[in-house]
């Protein structure tokens, strides 16, 4: 997906099945150049799509947006999953000392485990419990933050 958004190529995609969208979280979505190039690009054969989301803290409500992503497209959205790792956004928080982040990363290896297996089977991912604060995370607090904050030079 990099190469092709580096590219701005937005030709066919023929998945012929599953696709998985692994991506970090960038304000409590996905990054606007992911969710772009999603949206023009055609697909075709795709029977599921899940979302796969690393972050440091929380996706806030992203899942409600990959699911009207998913909508728009047509595709058969299943479900978003959340993969806490250690903090990296330098701008605003520190990152763990070499033991934390350890910690972190062996935490989330059932949970990447356990998103392979309802992939494999093809079941949705459970959903996720959500507070105000990640409604408005999401919406409200994404649309000042990210201009601000958010890069996406990695993508290009």
């Amino acid at each position: 997906m990099n190469t092709l958004i580096r590219n701005n190529d937005h030709s066919l995609q023929n998945i012929q099945g599953t696709l998985v969208f692994v991506v970090p979280t960038y304000a409590w979505r996905i990054p606007r150049i992911v969710e772009e190039w999603i949206r023009l690009t055609a697909f075709k054969d795709v029977e599921e799509v899940y979302f796969v989301m690393d972050c440091g803290g929380n996706i806030g409500n992203a899942g409600y947006y990959n699911r009207k992503l998913c909508e728009k497209k047509g595709f058969n959205y299943r479900g978003t999953m959340e993969i806490i790792m250690p903090e990296n956004y330098l701008a605003m928080f520190d990152t763990p000392e070499d033991e934390e982040a350890k910690k972190t990363i062996k935490q989330a290896v059932p949970v990447i485990k356990q998103a392979v297996s309802y992939i494999h089977q093809h079941l949705p991912f459970p959903g996720m419990s959500l507070q105000l604060k990640d409604k408005f995370q999401s919406s409200i607090v994404n649309t000042v933050f990210y201009p601000l904050f958010c890069e996406s030079r990695c993508f290009l």
